[in-house]
């Protein structure tokens, strides 16, 4: 055996991969007389290594972008091709370190996970993963701009947070804690504030390898400018019947002209970073307490008038998808873009249940229950950075809680207006166990807190449940 240590850098996203990978591969001549390997591949990140590991490649989000120009057999064999070149190469007597790369590892499922572990120990002794974690403000606003890249909305109703302790736990639970480096991804923590410089330090490169580097690799991961998202974050809306013209084909289309708009940078507003720290604060702990990596900043974020009014940002993004596409009818009424968020401490309002007398469960068990939700307070309900659902208690014959965090039914993008009732239907999971309980339906801001608690009326209704089947108590 000749390759004693393996490193496989798994990312993350937003922490300079695409320049280190490139880096690293147009330098594969100069590492290899130095004793390092990083092996070729039809790009400069090992895709197929992921690929060749994943049961089912049409599920990572690289295949997915380009699922239209991607032939599944092709993959196999360069993924097969790939891999028998890294065997090969880990019983070169000239190499002692070979470095793999690719940030879509973690798309991998926990028995993929451990086969990659188990083929990366039978190659080397030693195999050390290493993990750039990204401030969470910081990553963020370079998340905002990827998705823009791809036709996704800026924000969304998930936030741009990556969950870094789930993927270190899966990391410790295939390659043991004390095998894991993590990285914070700053630039005062890395070497000489530099990507390629602080991971080629980390697997022990000298200086006289580190200053020989070639750097002209790609800095391609540019983040748009503030007015760039919002022209992009109106595209994605006016496109979203449009399945045919996202992911890969949409950076294609759209990329070029994002980067033309200029203007300031994207920044968050302080109602973003409030929710980013309230979804974050818990593994925040943990990574702090158990890596001592802080990845928390002292920033003040101020509120800040948006680079393009409403009205400028459609027309541009109208013109540009009609430059593109002349014969695309887009539609004409303007798309709906959520109001001004805030921090919802009035929920004066009510629900009505409008239960069917036996509704039918689906085949996961869930019933589809009609309501009205109407809005009495002065505040606007909805959004996408801590957006409001329709959720859910149920509780037994004694009071107490049987599910009290129920599903999530998302509200209209248009959300509820002060004075304005919507009907809708709520789904909701039928409890696991047989019995007389108590449904409560209600809304939810995530991040934020319960409306019942703030001013909302709730109807509570007793059901039976019985061998997957719901009923009215009488």
């Amino acid at each position: 055996m000749a390759i004693e240590t393996i490193y496989l850098h798994v990312g993350g996203d937003k922490t300079g991969s695409t320049y280190l990978q490139s880096v690293l591969c147009e330098n594969q001549n100069l590492l290899a007389d130095y004793g390092y390997c990083y092996p070729p591949t039809v790009s400069s990140k090992h895709h197929m290594l992921t690929t060749y590991f994943c049961a089912d490649p049409m599920r990572l989000d690289y295949v997915r972008h380009r699922e239209a120009e991607i032939d599944i057999n092709d993959i196999d064999r360069q993924s097969t091709h790939f891999i028998d070149e890294v065997k090969h190469l880990a019983q070169d007597d000239r190499l002692h370190t070979m470095i793999l790369s690719d940030e879509g590892l973690f798309s991998l499922n926990d028995a993929e996970f451990r086969a990659l572990e188990q083929f990366l120990r039978e190659l080397a002794p030693t195999v050390r993963p290493v993990y750039y974690l990204r401030p969470y403000y910081s990553y963020a606003i370079s998340a905002m701009t990827q998705r823009i890249k791809f036709g996704i909305p800026a924000w969304q109703r998930h936030p741009p947070i990556v969950p870094y302790w789930e993927r270190i736990s899966r990391l410790i639970g295939a390659f043991g804690r004390r095998a894991i480096t993590l990285r914070c991804y700053d630039k005062t923590h890395l070497v000489d504030a530099d990507i390629v410089n602080d991971f080629g330090t980390l697997v022990c490169m000298n200086e006289t390898l580190l200053s020989s580097l070639n750097r002209d690799g790609s800095r391609d991961n540019i983040s748009y400018s503030a007015a760039a998202v919002q022209v992009g974050d109106v595209m994605t809306r006016l496109l979203a019947g449009q399945s045919d013209i996202s992911g890969g084909l949409f950076r294609d289309c759209f990329d070029a002209y994002f980067r033309s708009i200029d203007g300031p940078p994207v920044k968050l507003t302080p109602y973003q970073a409030t929710v980013i720290d309230k979804m974050t604060a818990p593994e925040q702990a943990k990574i702090l307490d158990q890596f001592g990596i802080d990845l928390t900043v002292s920033t003040q974020f101020k509120e800040a008038a948006k680079p393009l009014s409403d009205e400028e940002a459609e027309q541009l993004a109208r013109a540009e998808i009609s430059r593109q596409f002349p014969q695309m009818a887009l539609p004409t009424a303007s798309p709906i873009v959520p109001h001004e968020e805030s921090q919802i401490t009035d929920a004066t309002g009510d629900i009505v249940m409008k239960a069917k007398s036996h509704p039918k469960p689906n085949k996961a068990g869930q019933v589809a229950i009609d309501i009205s939700i109407t809005n009495r307070s002065a505040q606007w309900w909805g959004g996408d950075i801590a957006p409001v659902n329709i959720s859910y208690h149920w509780r037994d014959d004694q009071g107490a809680d049987v599910v009290f965090d129920g599903l999530r039914t998302a509200l209209p993008d248009e959300g509820i207006d002060p004075g304005q009732t919507l009907r809708c239907s709520a789904t909701i999971a039928l409890p696991s166990t047989d019995g007389t309980f108590e449904l409560e339906i209600t809304l939810v801001q995530e991040f934020f807190g319960w409306f019942e608690t703030k001013g909302l009326i709730t109807e509570k209704a007793q059901f039976w449940v019985n061998n997957g089947e719901i009923g009215p108590f009488s």
